[in-house]
């Protein structure tokens, strides 16, 4: 369901009004991540090719960036007044492109130096000019076989109108010059989606490597493409154009209504430019008439480098060469669950929680196989919000209602840029008998739980997973997440009452788990002002946030009233962080982001509660959206080997100085130095090397 405009604004706006304490503006707060993830790029202790792979991450980043948030801020521009908003949108793009005119020049440091230490380990990426004769003759005959085919030129007239780009696409924009004199322009989409984006050539010697690029393949036979034209001359420019990707959905949007949300998918195709990015040497003719055949303006306007669409470059070949990459980890075991015949009587006796990536995705797998399988099993439910291409878990699912077990799967088929995805696999899934509920008519389902039903006679099991990630086997396994299996009744009950509501509407009230819109809000903000009344009272107070984004302005208010006392709060927040930390001046508050190989993505809340510890893990972040029109749980860890375990992994990441940078107000990004420790301690190598020696340690015992 579409949220009005004043809901939007309300997550949107900034509070420089005088009741409430200063903020960092949201949108330069991710510039700031996305400029963490490209100091990864110039990291040279990084390997050189997971260095190129951090330059495509930040240019996907980018790329949702415009899409998303830069389209609502051009929105707010026409549809609202700055008194109502309390800023400029305005004013905020105009820092947006300051800033990232900076991080261009980062970004073309990065790359520079990337070429040079792969031209060291013997891959060289060369453009049409640094080829020789024998290169372009390679080139040219290899075009003609395989590329040419695949070429479908566009010529551009005035009198005509513009073709629609395509915002996934670069383009070559070609002026071409006739022996008359007359100007030609024309476009051809770089065709990536048939075509590798990088063509090996032959090379020189054993063990050495030259690649080009697919568009500078199709700059070197300019002359065959148009030789219809007996052109003079032949120029081409890599043209690319973003688009505002938000959904406008009716208010009455029935998500079941697949038809009507594949509509709305192919109207995002056709969302309003919000950013076109152009080389910097296009010639001037051709810039003006392009963006007059746009219709976008100047200030939309990136003059960039020779190439975009670097999310390319994350799938560039390694060449067999394993070391130009992070080592693969080898997934650890868990002691409790490894080698057991069910994994459902073990999760009877104890709770278990999974470290992910560290600990393997398929214990999750294992423990719905064997739901799907035993034969006292009448019950599995799943909440499902992103699912691999290739999901293993419907594949588990379609047997579990074919060995008679009813089967319901909550499947949110809104998930920004997912939308088709989901839509294909709840399509598969009905078809195979599986109960499929599209999400909840207002609120998006993102809380990430399975409950299973057990009955033996009159005694009824219940068995939950609860997660701080998405079910998904490919991103388990580059996302740090945590999972938790437990048979508490305190939480397979609620776990059952969230499913209730989202099958039957049935309102509960939650005593053990937060669930939002409902009590999460609250609750956080109760235990925030405990903490508080504890330090007020002289006694130890402290805080742990472990989010992908602090945004809520009442929650970060809290948490300055409770440091103005003297709690303890920490911090750490991958990506947007509104905190402000110059005003008040802070000497209980510190904030840090890590980026490094795994994707940091578990969210944990942890209160010292004057010595009985509270821990909870969630779905949610900290924004207005999670807390107020999503469907969030947070479980608390109640096995207190688990919570101090999870407490352990926490302060793991705050001592981390050599991945972690320190959150402050000019957004710098410096490395964290505020900790003294002399040990150079890196939290992801850190955490696997203890639960690698915790495992270790319980096998040698048994």
């Amino acid at each position: 369901m579409r949220r009005n405009f004043d809901d939007i604004v309300n997550e949107l706006k900034i509070n420089y009004i005088e009741d409430t304490l200063p903020k960092v503006n949201r949108e330069l707060s991710w510039l700031a991540f996305n400029e963490r993830v490209l100091f990864e790029a110039l990291d040279s202790n990084v390997p050189v090719l997971e260095r190129l792979r951090f330059l495509g991450i930040y240019s996907n980043n980018l790329d949702e960036f415009f899409r998303v948030r830069v389209g609502t801020l051009h929105r707010l521009m026409l549809e609202s007044n700055e008194a109502k908003l309390n800023y400029s949108p305005k004013k905020v793009l105009s820092q947006i492109y300051l800033k990232l005119r900076e991080d261009e020049k980062i970004f073309a440091t990065a790359f520079n130096d990337i070429k040079a230490e792969m031209k060291s380990q013997g891959i060289q990426i060369l453009s049409e000019h640094e080829l020789n004769e024998k290169q372009l003759s390679w080139c040219r005959d290899y075009f003609k076989k395989n590329i040419r085919k695949g070429i479908a030129p566009l010529i551009l007239k005035d009198s005509q109108s513009f073709p629609t780009l395509r915002d996934q696409s670069i383009y070559l924009a070609i002026k071409l010059t006739l022996q008359t004199g007359k100007k030609v322009y024309s476009l051809i989409e770089i065709p990536t989606d048939f075509f590798s984006r990088f063509i090996e050539l032959p090379a020189p010697k054993k063990g050495e490597h030259r690649v080009i690029l697919l568009e500078d393949m199709i700059r070197i036979n300019l002359d065959e493409i148009y030789k219809v034209f007996n052109c003079k001359e032949a120029s081409a420019y890599t043209i690319k154009l973003t688009r505002d990707a938000e959904l406008d959905l009716d208010s009455d949007f029935s998500k079941s209504d697949l038809g009507y949300l594949s509509k709305s998918l192919m109207q995002r195709k056709k969302g309003q430019p919000v950013r076109f990015i152009a080389d910097k040497t296009i010639a001037e003719d051709l810039l003006a008439f392009l963006l007059k055949k746009i219709k976008i303006s100047k200030s939309n306007l990136v003059l960039s480098g020779r190439y975009h669409n670097f999310k390319d470059f994350m799938q560039f070949p390694e060449f067999g060469l394993r070391q130009l990459r992070y080592p693969k980890i080898e997934s650890l075991p868990n002691i409790k669950l490894e080698g057991q015949r069910s994994l459902l009587e073990v999760i009877e006796k104890q709770d278990v929680m999974l470290f992910y990536p560290y600990n393997s995705f398929s214990y999750l797998l294992d423990f719905l196989r064997d739901a799907s399988i035993d034969p006292f099993v009448e019950e599995i439910k799943m909440t499902l919000y992103r699912l691999s291409s290739k999901s293993q878990i419907v594949n588990i699912l379609t047997n579990a209602v074919k060995n008679g077990k009813k089967v319901t799967v909550i499947m949110e088929i809104t998930a920004r840029f997912d939308e088709a995805n989901n839509i294909y696999w709840a399509n598969q899934m009905t078809e195979e008998g599986i109960h499929v509920i599209f999400g909840h008519p207002q609120l998006k389902v993102h809380s990430k739980l399975v409950y299973i039903v057990k009955k033996i006679g009159r005694i009824r099991k219940e068995y939950c997973n609860i997660s701080t990630g998405n079910f998904n086997e490919v991103t388990a396994d580059i996302y740090s997440d945590l999972s938790l299996f437990t048979t508490n009744k305190n939480l397979t009950f609620e776990v059952g009452k969230v499913f209730n509501y989202l099958e039957f509407s049935k309102p509960h009230k939650f005593k053990h788990l937060l669930v939002s819109p409902f009590t999460m809000r609250s609750q956080i903000l109760s235990k925030i002002n405990r903490e508080r009344t504890h330090a007020i009272n002289g006694k130890k107070a402290e805080i742990i946030i472990k989010m992908n984004s602090l945004v809520d302005d009442e929650i970060i208010d809290a948490l300055y009233e409770a440091e103005k006392v003297g709690v303890n709060v920490q911090i750490i927040v991958r990506g947007i962080c509104c905190v402000a930390l110059d005003i008040p001046k802070n000497k209980q508050l510190y904030v840090i982001s890590i980026v490094d190989k795994f994707l940091e993505h578990a969210r944990v809340l942890y209160f010292y509660n004057d010595g009985d510890e509270e821990c909870y893990i969630s779905s949610a972040d900290l924004m207005v959206r999670n807390l107020d029109y999503r469907i969030e749980v947070a479980a608390p860890l109640l096995d207190p080997i688990i919570l101090q375990k999870v407490k352990h992994f926490l302060n793991i990441q705050l001592s981390d100085n050599v991945k972690g940078r320190v959150h402050n107000d000019n957004m710098s990004n410096a490395r964290n130095t505020l900790q003294k420790q002399k040990k150079k301690v890196r939290s992801q190598i850190e955490i696997y090397n203890w639960l690698e020696q915790d495992y270790l340690t319980k096998k040698a015992g048994k």
